[in-house]
């Protein structure tokens, strides 16, 4: 066998076996692809390739393994607030009366267009969500419906000032 044939065999086996996403761990290439993606998410193979130095074939067969293994989970735009008028921007942490009712109340603000995250925490406050609002009046709305779902004891609000890194955690 060729030592050509033989590194195209290795390379068709390192694609081809079965991994499971727990114990996948992405390794340097990987890591390069999503930081390009993170700066510029409609990169083409071919610019991804040449900035980081590999071959196209390499970025789609990359990039196809993350979206299969749900590293990569979606390629969603950024978009200015500001085209929406949403001039307001802050976080709701929510403390729950027992942590048993937190799959509920995550249903209920899943509803409601104006949060964007919703995250989960260890301890109190239980949820913390990002919210966006046109005006005071519209955030003072959505305050008082979040504040009437049941199950939820306390809300508190802060007001975002500036927003300095949205995007990629991997750099």
């Amino acid at each position: 066998m060729t030592k050509a044939l033989e590194f195209t065999e290795k390379k068709l086996e390192f694609y081809m076996r079965e991994y499971d996403p727990e114990d996948y761990n992405p390794d340097e290439i990987d890591r390069r692809i999503i930081r390009y993606l993170s700066e510029d998410g409609r990169a083409s193979y071919t610019q991804i390739a040449e900035s980081i130095g590999v071959t196209p074939a390499t970025v789609r067969n990359r990039l196809t393994r993350l979206i299969e293994l749900k590293i990569i989970r979606n390629f969603k735009p950024i978009v200015d607030k500001k085209l929406y008028n949403l001039d307001i921007s802050a976080f709701f942490m929510i403390t729950l009366e027992s942590s048993k009712l937190t799959e509920g109340v995550v249903t209920h603000l899943q509803d409601f267009t104006q949060i964007s995250q919703i995250s989960i925490l260890a301890s109190d406050p239980n949820i913390v969500c990002n919210v966006f609002a046109k005006n005071m009046e519209d955030f003072s709305i959505l305050l008082a419906k979040v504040t009437q779902i049941d199950g939820i004891k306390d809300v508190k609000s802060n007001f975002i000032i500036k927003s300095v890194a949205p995007g990629c955690f991997m750099q």
